[in-house]
């Protein structure tokens, strides 16, 4: 009896473990807007992934209804979001947010994708998105903050390219700004997994 309740002991560690990030977290949050500009181009901001493979699930562009000033959306259009990596400047995931997409409570509307999308570990990467004529965005926030320590933002400087408003990876730096964003969910790393395993076999055969 001893011996089984130990493998339903391990069975549930290696259960929690695998749910530890279940819940979706947003990439980029701030405490305080900055200013506001208003050009055509393409903007984004580059990030950092940790040890852990991250899973995007949704992607989305900064609301202009959450009355923090940070974004005032005149032309209430439906806006494409990607990321890329930026080693080889390659699209990895891509979808249109539209402008009747919740914000589920955060400053960002979202638009879930069909099926996640996995980011490789310890890799930069950068989210952008396409701004067209009469667009506000937010320049300069304060308080900028990650999800958790799966996601690290260099939230020193943004990027930009004139391209009239269409999505396109930003090669220009500038401001930071917090147009484009990304939920996502984490898996622990199959190293620590596997410690975990055979912590629990280990324990198995001492008894």
């Amino acid at each position: 009896m001893s011996r089984i309740m130990s493998l339903l002991a391990v069975g549930v560690c290696l259960l929690n473990l695998a749910t530890v990030a279940s819940a979706d977290a947003v990439a980029l949050d701030y405490t305080t807007p900055g200013s506001t500009d208003v050009w055509p181009a393409a903007f984004g901001w580059e990030f950092t992934t940790g040890s852990n493979v991250i899973s995007v699930t949704s992607l989305g562009v900064q609301d202009q209804t959450t009355g923090d000033g940070a974004w005032r959306n005149t032309t209430n259009h439906d806006s494409q979001v990607g990321i890329y990596k930026v080693s080889d400047q390659s699209l990895i995931v891509s979808t249109t947010v539209l402008a009747t997409d919740s914000n589920q409570g955060t400053k960002w509307l979202w638009h879930a994708l069909a099926s996640a999308v996995d980011l490789d570990p310890n890799t930069t990467y950068m989210i952008a998105t396409g701004l067209p004529a009469g667009e506000w965005y937010n320049v300069g926030p304060s308080g900028v903050t990650s999800g958790d320590s799966n996601v690290t933002i260099n939230s020193s400087q943004g990027f930009y390219s004139a391209t009239g408003g269409a999505m396109a990876f930003p090669t220009n730096s500038t401001f930071f700004d917090t147009a484009a964003n990304f939920q996502y969910t984490a898996t622990p790393e199959p190293m620590t997994m596997s410690l975990l395993a055979f912590g629990g076999l280990t324990l198995l055969r001492r008894r």
